[in-house]
């Protein structure tokens, strides 16, 4: 059942992206609404039907795709989705179910943490809960028997399943305190990935709505002395919570690290809460602020690092310390000013403490921080560890000053002035690491040097919303009263590199899992940094700067800019039209009066001129690179346009650019190019014609197969040359035909079941045969456009190092394939209905013989040939170096494996021959009278060997003649295939 429903929502997909599809059938039934319809149906007394509807939901959604999945991901996320829908209907409509299908979701959560449909189990249980919960509480026993495992879980799931069972947290105190009992248990525990797992969902009971809104700023209250109300209740697990938080300060740093970070997210989402959560920050900081202002060092570093059986440990997360108190600070100071006089003293101390640190540390030489360039920097020794350790904290500290800096200075002069004091202190930092190799020397940016998916490491210290700030300052702020100091900002190069490849990290280590507040201030933040990489990106391509090197510095930024977009627009059309249109017009005003679709064009419209201006030549700093991450870009957003006038643009511009212009063998943004045309194409035109222009521009570039033939010339495209066909052409051929099959063999099968349903009396089969007879007409005329393709691409001349046969004789086995079912269809119908052959299909079978079968065995003994000459090449190679064995170059190899394919194909043909044959004489008709007939395949003549035999026997009669008596000589056969005889 998984698999037809699979299937049928492939079919569906196929038909749905494909105009040609669209205009044989007119309407395909949607499996998904009749699945539906169905479990809607099983609630009026279908209860026999409801064990079943549960497994098949669980079924379905074990599709989810994985993260390196790439094929079928999009039907395969379709068929999970419509698991979740069925399991969600199935407890809304089946009380008996109810039961079954909380406990197998929550034992599928607990068991298969690991796995990638876990994340669609935790959005299924929290739509349950939230629409259901009273339903939930009746089976409390069992939320609780799975939360009882939270410490066994890994940190990431911990957070969801907490996030997840939030709702019941606030209707029912008795889970609550069930929830508070096990986080303690898991926060005492031995295990550094339990505690942390207990301390998140600590952070996220402080963080909850209902907790945190009714607390008050009386710190020192215990919570036995509060009255038990509604809200003193509150206040009082607030007090506990934050208790218990504090005994965190003694446990790992990576524990602390969590803590830190989680307190900071809270502190900003809950005024509520400033003072207590300050207090316990500044209480910490204390430890290890130095307080002798004589003392050049602000902190006391010695005490974050120590070594301890050879083993260097990093005891405090001091970096990450001072990164929280900041971003306390820098957020009350933004925040209205506050009538309790404890929490300003409060934010005033901690002002005081960074005010002094960012002075202190500015005066500071790496010798204070006992940093020395000849040290040792080993990541395999103890004290080369501890090096790395102290530097890294260091340039951590260094980026969280620089943040305050210039937050808390409001782009003052002063303010900046200092930020690039801070900066070179941070470079000078980083420089070290990256002479030592600790952090990849070509990698530009923060001392954390992730700027690729490939390139991973710690997060950045700027915080998402201080560093969406930055640069949107640098970029886009015009005020008068800030040039000074941003004007200094900007003549640094080195500092505009690191902000914009540190915006592009967090792009990529950016999540999409939770829907919580601190999620969407992310979001938020995500839409500041798009908005300064279009910008970024615009300024750079239209007006570079003058006196800049472009060679050196406009063109990573450009890279990085045009990047960071583009990951950006993914993470958006995976949400919807909806939530990518929103984020599109925050990048530009100008479209927000305007429809989806239309602001989805006018952006595609603004990234083709780009795109234009680098196919020109117009804009210099503007690479391949750049240029094709625009064209997916642009892919990305088409692919979010209906069939229209809108679509019909885009289609004609990447149809220009092929047509006109000549990329110079850049392989990359040919296929993005093609590909884009193709795509648009199928969603416009029903016809072929582009892919049969492609395919005989491809044969004149690569030549016949038989040298003394000339091809004719075509040029219809001018990025096709000879080391873009060898590159990405061939295979965009391939893959557009059998996509092409796929959809002829679909209506075929279509057409097959529709028969079996009308076939039931005489009037619903002469309905049919009149239905299908157009339809029928048209696949027979689509097969045909794909035989001259398939023509053209078996007159080509092969490169064996490449080794594209095999994908030709892939396409050939389907298509031969696809000609056998249709030649039963026929059969069928002119056996059950009297339907007589289409001229369609005789002119297809005609074809067939004269262009196709007879070009492909021409082709396979091409390709026999090219071994055969291959052979001696690789002997003589390996005795000119001694060998006594050879090896197989790559090519050698590559043809060997293109041959291991011919068997099925010399198969496939004859059974569509067969086919054929047996239909020709149930019609009495000559079908088979354009072929030729199949020879026997199964061993062949050595030329080679009867001539080098034939010269023996002549040197043996030479012999005779002379003193010697002749030798006997055997005839050596060689086997070509094990294919069967016609």
């Amino acid at each position: 059942m998984k698999m037809i429903i699979t299937r049928r929502l492939k079919d569906y997909d196929k038909w749905k992206h494909s105009k040609w599809s669209q205009g044989v059938v007119g309407q395909v039934q949607d499996i998904k609404q009749v699945l539906l319809d169905a479990v809607r149906y099983s609630s009026h007394g279908w209860d026999i039907a409801t064990p079943g509807l549960v497994q098949l939901g669980f079924f379905l959604m074990e599709s989810t795709p994985g993260k390196s999945s790439t094929s079928d991901g999009g039907v395969a996320q379709q068929v999970s989705g419509l698991g979740s829908e069925v399991l969600q209907m199935v407890f809304k409509f089946h009380c008996i179910a109810q039961q079954e299908v909380l406990s197998q979701l929550l034992n599928r959560i607990i068991t298969g943490c690991n796995s990638p449909s876990v994340d669609s189990y935790f959005r299924l249980l929290h739509s349950i809960i939230s629409s259901e919960p009273q339903v939930v509480l009746d089976s409390l026993h069992q939320v609780r028997e799975a939360v009882s495992y939270l410490s066994l879980l890994p940190p990431a799931a911990a957070t969801s399943l907490l996030w997840t069972l939030q709702p019941l947290v606030k209707i029912s105190p008795s889970f609550r305190d069930s929830l508070l009992l096990v986080l303690r248990k898991s926060l005492f525990s031995r295990q550094p990935e339990a505690r942390r797992s207990g301390l998140i969902g600590y952070l996220q009971l402080l963080r909850s709505e209902g907790v945190a809104t009714s607390v008050q700023s009386n710190w020192q209250l215990c919570s036995s002395q509060a009255p038990m109300t509604s809200s003193s209740a509150n206040e009082a697990l607030c007090y506990e919570i934050l208790g218990v938080l504090r005994r965190c300060l003694s446990q790992q740093d990576t524990v602390r690290v969590a803590l830190y970070e989680g307190l900071s997210d809270i502190y900003q989402t809950s005024p509520q809460l400033e003072e207590p959560i300050l207090t316990l920050l500044l209480s910490q900081f204390n430890h290890f602020y130095q307080h002798d202002k004589a003392t050049s060092l602000p902190v006391q570093l010695a005490n974050c690092v120590t070594v301890s059986h050879g083993e260097a440990t990093r005891v405090e997360p001091l970096d990450h310390l001072i990164r929280s108190v900041q971003l306390c600070v820098t957020c009350s100071l933004h925040r209205s000013s506050s009538s309790d006089k404890v929490v300003e003293s409060c934010v005033a101390t901690a002002q005081a403490r960074l005010d002094d640190v960012l002075v202190r540390m500015i005066r500071c030489e790496l010798d204070d921080f006992e940093i020395d360039t000849a040290a040792d920097y080993s990541i395999t020794g103890s004290v080369g560890m501890k090096n790395v350790m102290r530097c890294f904290i260091v340039a951590g500290m260094y980026e969280t000053l620089l943040e305050y800096a210039f937050v808390a200075g409001e782009k003052s002069m002063e303010s900046c002035q200092n930020v690039l004091k801070i900066f070179r202190g941070y470079q000078l930092v980083v420089n070290i690491l990256k002479e030592k190799g600790v952090i990849p020397a070509g990698l530009a940016g923060s001392k954390k040097g992730v700027s690729t998916k490939s390139q991973k490491g710690p997060h950045s210290m700027l915080s998402l919303k201080g560093l969406a700030t930055m640069l949107q300052a640098l970029i886009s702020d015009e005020l008068p009263a800030h040039q000074p100091g941003l004007g200094l900002l900007r003549e640094s190069n080195a500092l505009r590199s690191y902000l914009v490849s540190t915006a592009l990290q967090a792009v990529h280590q950016f999540s999409d899992q939770t829907g919580d507040d601190h999620h969407q201030l992310a979001t938020d933040a995500m839409t500041t940094l798009g908005r300064c990489f279009y910008k970024l990106m615009g300024g750079r391509v239209l007006a570079p700067q003058s006196g800049q090197n472009k060679k050196d510095k406009g063109k990573p930024l450009l890279v990085m800019s045009v990047e960071g977009l583009h990951r950006l627009m993914l993470i958006m059309c995976s949400r919807g039209v909806d939530q990518l249109c929103h984020f599109l017009s925050a990048l530009d005003e100008v479209t927000r009066d305007s429809s989806q679709q239309q602001i989805i064009h006018h952006f595609i419209r603004h990234f083709q001129h780009y795109v234009n201006s680098a196919v020109a030549g117009e804009a210099s700093v503007l690479g391949n690179k750049e240029t094709q991450l625009l064209v997916n870009l642009i892919a990305s957003l088409s692919a979010q346009l209906d069939p229209s006038q809108l679509l019909d643009q885009v289609h004609g511009w990447v149809k220009t650019i092929c047509v006109e212009w000549n990329l110079e063998n850049d392989v990359n943004l040919t296929k993005a190019l093609l590909s884009l045309m193709f795509t648009t194409s199928s969603q416009l035109s029903p016809d072929l014609t582009l892919l049969r222009h492609l395919s005989e521009d491809v044969q004149y570039q690569l030549g016949d197969i038989e040298e003394d033939i000339q091809v004719a010339e075509s040029k219809h495209f001018s990025v096709v040359t000879p080391r873009t066909s060898e590159g990405c052409v061939l295979s965009l051929i391939y893959q557009q035909t059998e996509q092409a099959l796929e959809i002829v063999d679909w209506l075929i099968d279509h057409l097959k079941a529709e028969h079996s349903v009308h076939s039931l009396t005489a009037a619903a089969a002469d309905l049919m045969i009149e239905e299908t007879e157009d339809a029928i007409g048209q696949t027979c005329d689509r097969l045909c456009q794909i035989v001259r393709i398939l023509h053209n691409m078996s007159r080509s001349a092969d490169i064996p190092s490449k080794g594209r046969s095999q994908d030709l004789f892939k396409c050939l086995q389907k298509f031969y394939g696809v000609l056998e079912q249709l030649t039963k269809h026929h059969y069928i119908l002119y056996c059950q209905c009297q339907q007589e052959i289409s001229d369609n299909f005789r002119l297809l079978v005609e074809q067939v013989g004269t262009h196709l079968s007879q070009q492909v065995y021409a082709y396979i003994t091409y390709k026999e040939s090219i071994q055969i000459q291959a052979e001696p090449q690789q002997e003589s190679r390996g005795k000119k170096k001694g060998k006594g064995t050879t090896k197989s170059g790559p090519g050698k190899a590559s043809i060997k494996k293109d041959l291991r394919f011919i068997p099925e194909l010399i198969y496939a043909i004859e059974q569509s021959e067969k086919e054929l044959i047996k239909l020709g004489k149930k019609t009495k008709e000559n079908l088979m009278g354009s072929f030729k007939k199949s020879t026997s395949r199964d061993f062949r003549i050595d030329g080679t060997t009867v001539s080098a035999i034939l010269h023996g026997q002549e040197g043996d009669e030479d012999s005779v003649n002379g003193t010697g008596s002749p030798k006997t000589k055997k005839m050596k056969y060689s086997f070509a295939s094990n294919s069967t005889t016609d």
